[in-house]
């Protein structure tokens, strides 16, 4: 079964998480918030088999080819990022994004 973690954040101020971690007939939706040294605490849900599979075929269908691709060469350090990493067992396939604080286009 495949666990989905994604991550969001400056990884020093603040981080978001959330993590679906598979199950055999249902399967756990955890989100968490870290803000400096606080941790809120984690509110968990569980979902449907259905749920699940819904969420898996959506990531599934990303072109991390095309994400890696899109992302080169970008060595920014205001902003945040944006981490997936998608697991089954030993394999895994993550990528992480860079998102400026401000559109350097305006």
């Amino acid at each position: 079964m495949f666990n989905i973690k994604i991550k969001k954040g400056d990884d020093w101020k603040w981080q978001e998480n959330i993590i679906i971690s598979a199950g055999q007939k249902s399967s756990t939706v955890t989100h968490s918030v870290k803000v400096f040294d606080k941790n809120v605490e984690p509110v968990k849900k569980m979902i449907t088999r259905e749920q699940y599979d819904y969420f898996l075929n959506l990531f599934k269908s990303i072109d991390f080819h095309k994400v890696f691709k899109e992302n080169v060469n970008i060595d920014e350090l205001d902003g945040w990022t944006l981490s997936c990493n998608i697991s089954n067992g030993k394999v895994q396939i993550s990528v992480e994004i860079w998102n400026p604080a401000k559109n350097s286009l305006c």
